[in-house]
């Protein structure tokens, strides 16, 4: 019986070392276990970190992009009205450069009218400086011709008296 107590004692000695070393290596592998827990856990919350920041991230690209759009939209609008201006502008220069060619030869035809008026007086007047000329020269004519029939009648009025006289 004492050797079957010991025997039992040995056995469960073995039995009671066996467990301790199962019992070490279980916590060994537990340790293990939650030391990759923890860096999974560690990981998890980097992830969860890392995603709300992408979420973050995405949520202001989609800001950025939804302002991007708007003021895309406003630049387009704007430069449909520039455009328009532009031709409106272009169209009235079109228009003014006509009426100014319009009035150039307006101009140009009121210039040469002025010009043959010009002529046509000079013309007139060289005409009328003729015409005073010929008639200074026919009433000097006129008063020479009227002296001489002075000059004629008073020698003929004096032949007369002679020719009286001697009668």
């Amino acid at each position: 019986m004492t050797y079957c107590l010991i025997l039992v004692t040995f056995v469960l000695g073995q039995e009671l070392n066996s467990s301790l070393v199962d019992r070490d290596r279980a916590i060994c592998e537990r340790n293990e276990l939650l030391e990759k827990y923890c860096d999974e856990v560690k990981d998890k919350a980097e992830a969860q970190k890392e995603l709300s920041q992408a979420c973050k991230d995405i949520e202001m690209v989609r800001e950025e992009r939804d302002v991007a759009r708007k003021e895309r939209t406003e630049a387009i609008i704007q430069r449909d009205q520039l455009l328009r201006e532009y031709y409106q502008a272009r169209q009235e220069l079109k228009e003014a450069t006509q009426e100014a060619e319009v009035a150039k030869c307006r101009r140009d035809w009121a210039f040469q009218e002025r010009d043959k008026i010009v002529a046509e007086r000079e013309s007139i007047r060289t005409l009328c400086d003729n015409l005073r000329r010929e008639r200074d020269r026919a009433v000097s004519d006129l008063a020479d011709a009227l002296r001489n029939l002075d000059d004629m009648r008073k020698q003929k009025n004096d032949a007369l008296r002679e020719l009286k006289e001697l009668k």
